[in-house]
């Protein structure tokens, strides 16, 4: 499973995770990320590739756009991200793929934010 890093940003103090990049998601070059906000704050940068996986932020992207606020903590965007990579790195494979683990305290939060963001 992916770790994340919490770490401050350059720009005005804003926190920062970014994620330990799959061996499959190893070429990032700065086209090919984006970057999620959540709303207390922290900024995600995955893979564009993953985040075609999530509607909303495939919409996003296909408008131009590099970057989205959304309305959910860290700790459940985190959790969402993860599943983006998950689901890349499972998609064609629906027999072998290993169970997808949530953290039982935040699953409700991370479901209602996976369904909003139609991921």
């Amino acid at each position: 499973m992916s770790a994340a890093r919490k770490s401050s940003a350059s720009k005005g103090g804003r926190n920062s995770k970014q994620f330990h990049r799959p061996e499959h998601c190893l070429s990032f070059s700065p086209s090919e990320v984006f970057k999620v906000i959540s709303n207390d704050d922290f900024d995600f940068y995955i893979d564009k590739r993953c985040a075609l996986y999530c509607k909303k932020f495939k919409e996003a992207i296909a408008e131009g756009q590099s970057e989205i606020q959304v309305e959910f903590e860290s700790n459940v965007v985190e959790q969402v991200i993860q599943y983006l990579y998950y689901k890349q790195r499972y998609d064609p494979e629906s027999e072998n793929r290993p169970e997808f683990q949530v953290d039982l305290y935040s699953a409700l939060d991370v479901m209602t934010a996976s369904y909003q963001l139609g991921c």
